[in-house]
């Protein structure tokens, strides 16, 4: 009876969380505010090529910049204004513990029932992070960072696709958004 109390208050507690995630989302950026009407394309760094989890992240993020008026195009296109580079993936796990105060004795029947003090769950980190440069320096083989922005979200999910496009919502809100600072990004769970 214990566990199906406690595992009942969990399930409310985390049925809760799980309609909105949360990020902390740094952006830096020397960009002007949008609409945007330059060129992009997304270049997968060495151990990126071939990859298609990347191939799949790098759409979603092509798809936020072009809701700003971004337009991707190929890497073996046309050059492009800007090169964009992306990187995301896990940031770690930890346990979180949640204190539902002093044990309750219930008086049924003739013996008292407790429900457990606490319960501990798995959240774990997630992050995606975008860099872009100016192309024209990109191909004289120098970086000239416009924007740098970085996610990262705890979830109680561990599959890294199924908190990918919150994370595109959270780090693309309001592009290019707060310059230097650290935001607290809330996006509703569909």
């Amino acid at each position: 009876m214990t566990r199906v109390v406690g595992g009942l208050l969990l399930l409310l507690l985390l049925g809760a969380c799980q309609q909105r995630i949360t990020a902390s989302v740094t952006r830096f950026y020397t960009l002007p505010p949008p609409p945007y009407n330059q060129t992009i394309t997304i270049l997968p760094e060495p151990n990126q090529a071939g990859d298609l989890e990347f191939q799949h992240v790098a759409s979603q993020v092509a798809a936020a910049l072009s809701s700003y008026g971004f337009r991707p195009v190929p890497p073996d296109g046309p050059p492009a204004d800007y090169v964009v580079l992306v990187h995301s993936g896990p940031a770690g796990a930890r346990q979180q513990i949640v204190d539902f105060g002093p044990p309750f004795a219930g008086p049924w029947w003739r013996h008292p029932y407790y429900y457990p003090e606490f319960e501990t769950y798995t959240l774990y980190a997630q992050y995606l992070e975008v860099e872009m440069l100016d192309g024209p320096t990109w191909r004289r083989k120098e970086r000239r960072m416009v924007f740098q922005g970085r996610a990262v979200a705890e979830t109680g999910v561990r599959e890294f696709n199924v908190v990918l496009p919150y994370l595109v919502q959270t780090l693309f809100k309001d592009f290019p958004g707060a310059n230097g600072q650290t935001v607290r990004v809330t996006v509703p769970v569909k």
